[in-house]
């Protein structure tokens, strides 16, 4: 609340401020993952295994707990009043990605999501440099 007046500015003599906090701000990446790790804790006293990074969240069950976990949490976001991106929300399955890393349980395999190869490929371009080599995918 002190740095509001920092955050704002002023076009054709009106005054606009973020109602949200900007990740741009130094803190907001850590307001919004103490956040997260509040949602975490929170579904994790339900009984229920909850991951999250930033603002993303997944969750691993047995296949007779998945859709309660999945509810659950949905739930409990909304008991709190944070807006769920439905677009992003993936139902319980067997095979999902998470941060642009697929999970596979089925075939008890992990592995980078085609839009992922994507983007590398874009960045491999001929000619581009990057000052290291990649030689082999942590996992």
């Amino acid at each position: 609340p002190g740095d509001t007046p920092l955050i704002g500015y002023t076009w054709r003599g009106k005054f606009y401020f973020d109602k949200v906090l900007p990740m741009g701000l130094r803190t907001a990446c850590y307001a919004a993952q103490s956040i997260s790790d509040m949602v975490s804790y929170l579904h994790e006293a339900h009984g229920f295994f909850l991951l999250n990074y930033v603002d993303d969240f997944m969750g691993c069950e047995l296949m007779d707990k998945a859709w309660a976990g999945f509810y659950s949490l949905r739930n409990l976001l909304e008991d709190m009043g944070a807006i769920e991106e439905k677009t992003k929300a993936e139902p319980p399955d067997t095979c999902l990605s998470f941060l642009c890393v697929g999970f596979d349980t089925v075939a008890f395999r992990m592995f980078v999501t085609e839009d992922r190869i994507t983007v590398y490929n874009k960045l491999c371009s001929p000619g581009t440099y990057f000052p290291f080599q990649i030689t082999q995918l942590p996992f």
